[in-house]
This record gives structure tokens, C-alpha cells and sequence, in this order.
């Protein structure tokens, strides 16, 4: 009885070592999940990218347009500073700690330029200082944009960036911290003026 009690010990232990390898190479068989493609943070594309000056009723920023890496958008914009869609243009909507909102020339937050912009691939993820179009239910307005005053990833895939605040983000904060009702500032914050401004050289 001892021995048969033996015997059945071994080809449980033995049966359990099979399983075990059985198990092991099943998993050697399993792919590992293809690695997320990361968005890359934001880096000067090219020497050479288009700046634009915007100056506000509370100061100046410098943003830089990524033209190649977002060309329908970079265009679109562009073209509208050249036209100076921009010009007297409010923030008519400001969120605190998240972002500040511009582009409508009606002032209202439901008008645009006119014109619908295509979907672009997103490049870069929605960081601080990023700025991007808005959108509707109708697709991306052709003229409103947000600048980030706070790292907002939960916007990626949405919205693609085109360009980045590379001077004056303490504006931009700024703004962002005027008093508002209803998300729209009690008392007028504008753009003075949009115009295109020489490239600088890449720093670092």
C-alpha cells in the first residue's frame, strides 16, 4: 500500500513539473503588445518656423507655427493673421487652470472665419503653452483656437496642435486668471493685433 501510495506521489509531482513547462512555453508563444507610439513633446521642427506676434490688452506673445508637421492648420492660420482676421478679436472664453480661448470674430464663441479646416494627424500631445483649433459638432471652426495653460493629455487624438506660445506664456496665465462669469471675462481681454514676425534662430 505504501509503495502504490509512492508511485502516485511521483506521477502527480511529475504530471504538475509537464503542466508547468506546458504553461511556460504556451507563454513564450504569446507576442507582447506592440509598444504605444509615444507623441513627441514639443521640439523647434525646423529653423526657420513661422512666428507670429500676438499682442494683448495684458502683453505680448510670441508663438511659433509648425509649419510642416500641421500644414493645414499652420496655413489656415497664418493666412488669417496675414488677412488680420485676428485683430480686435476677444478671449471670450477662459477656463482657470486649463485654457484661454480666442478666434471668434463675432465675440459670441459660435462664429468663425467662414470655413471648416480638415482632420490632421496629431503630432503633439496637448501640453502647456500648445495651442491647437477648436471644434464643434460640425467638424474643426476655422478660426477659433485655445492656447494650454496646463498640460491636458485627455485632449490628445482630438486635437491636433499647430503651433506653441515660445515667449510670453505669463500672459497667457495671466488671462487665465481674469474673473469670469459663466467662463467668459467680466471685463474685455483682446488681441490688439496678430502679425507674422522674422524667424528666429533655434535656441540650445
Amino acid at each position: 500500500m505504501r509503495k502504490y501510495l509512492l508511485l502516485l506521489l511521483a506521477f502527480l509531482v511529475a504530471c504538475s513539473g509537464q503542466e508547468k513547462k506546458e504553461e511556460k512555453a504556451e507563454q513564450s508563444l504569446i507576442k507582447p503588445k506592440a509598444a504605444v507610439e509615444e507623441k513627441i513633446e514639443y521640439a523647434r521642427t525646423e529653423v526657420g518656423n513661422p512666428i507670429v506676434l500676438m499682442t494683448t490688452t495684458l502683453g505680448d506673445m510670441e508663438i511659433e507655427v509648425f509649419e510642416n508637421d500641421c500644414p493645414i492648420h499652420a496655413k489656415n492660420f497664418l493666412n488669417l493673421v496675414e488677412e488680420e482676421m485676428y485683430d480686435d478679436n476677444i478671449f471670450h472664453r477662459v477656463i482657470a487652470n486649463f485654457m484661454i480661448q480666442t478666434g471668434d470674430p463675432t465675440g459670441t464663441g459660435g462664429g468663425s472665419a467662414g470655413n471648416r479646416l480638415e482632420a490632421e494627424p496629431v503630432k503633439y500631445t496637448n501640453k502647456r503653452s500648445y495651442i491647437a483649433m477648436a471644434q464643434s459638432g460640425q467638424g474643426v471652426n476655422g478660426s477659433q483656437f485655445y492656447i494650454l495653460v496646463k498640460d491636458s493629455p485627455h485632449l490628445d487624438n482630438q486635437f491636433p496642435c499647430f503651433a506653441k506660445v515660445i515667449k510670453g506664456m505669463e500672459v497667457a496665465d495671466a488671462i487665465s486668471k481674469v474673473k469670469t462669469q459663466k467662463d467668459r471675462p467680466v471685463e474685455t481681454v483682446k488681441i490688439i493685433e496678430a502679425k507674422p514676425k522674422a524667424a528666429e534662430a533655434a535656441a540650445g
